[in-house]
Parts: structure tokens; C-alpha cells; sequence
């Protein structure tokens, strides 16, 4: 139930794989409009702080949500802080009564590797989230194996 939100809309939250890669793929495969509100460089924190602006702006059936990998090769976060912040935007999409669907990280590998352990470690957090919150998963860990 999208609650009177637009039913033909996506929104993509995440760092720069959103912003440059994936949402006009989405919008090719589902034939339904996707708003790209990816910001290049972002953090997990980041994207939760402004994901109720962006719900509001835009008024979305659904919100993909793909972040935390910034935190990871950065520094930035913890993993358990980066599924408190992926939460945290299902949270406000669920308070917006728009459907959540959270992503696994993509791996990390080449100048990123010696995080991969981490970022396979933060993608099982977020299956569990993903499975505690009773939300959508879109794997995409898995879909690298």
C-alpha cells in the first residue's frame, strides 16, 4: 500500500553507484519512473539525514535504498552504525507510507579489497535487517557471487 503516494515512482537513495549507475536500469526494466537522489561520496548517516526531505519531495511507492560502502572504505561508520542508518531511512519511508526495499553492498574489490571481509560482513547485517523489519531485499552481494 502506497498510501496515496505516486504508484508509478521510485526513489533511489545511495551513494555514487546510484548516482551513476543502476536507476536508469530500474527505470528501463520496470517501466516506471525512478527519481536518481544519489549523491556521489555520501555516508550512510548522510543519506538517513536527508532521506525524509527527499520521501517528502517526491512522495514515492517505493524507495531502494543502497548505501554504507562510503563508511566502510572511509572509515566512516561502523557496520552495525550503517544498518542503524538503513533503518533508520525505512523508518522515515514507512512513516511516509512508502515501500522500502534495502540492498546488500556490491563487493569490494581492486584498490577496495582489503574491505571486501567488511563489506561482506555489513551485507549479512543488512539481510538481517532486511528479514527483522519484514522489508523488501534486493541482494546484490549475492548477485556477484
Amino acid at each position: 500500500d502506497a498510501g496515496g503516494n505516486q504508484t508509478n515512482v521510485v526513489v533511489c537513495i545511495g551513494d555514487s553507484i546510484t548516482e551513476r549507475y543502476y536507476p536508469p536500469y530500474l527505470a528501463d526494466e520496470t517501466g516506471m519512473t525512478v527519481v536518481n537522489a544519489g549523491v556521489g561520496g555520501e555516508g550512510s548517516a548522510e543519506a538517513a539525514a536527508r532521506a525524509s526531505d527527499v520521501l517528502a519531495k517526491y512522495r514515492p511507492a517505493y524507495l531502494c535504498i543502497l548505501t554504507g560502502i562510503n563508511d566502510i572504505s572511509d572509515g566512516n561508520a561502523s557496520i552495525t552504525a550503517i544498518a542503524a542508518n538503513i533503518g533508520s531511512i525505512v523508518n522515515a519511508a514507512r512513516a511516509n507510507h512508502t515501500i522500502p526495499i534495502v540492498g546488500t553492498l556490491t563487493p569490494l574489490s581492486g584498490s577496495r579489497a582489503e574491505w571486501a571481509d567488511e563489506g561482506a560482513a555489513c551485507s549479512e547485517l543488512i539481510r538481517a535487517l532486511a528479514a527483522q523489519a519484514g522489508v523488501r531485499l534486493a541482494d546484490v552481494a549475492a548477485a556477484f557471487d
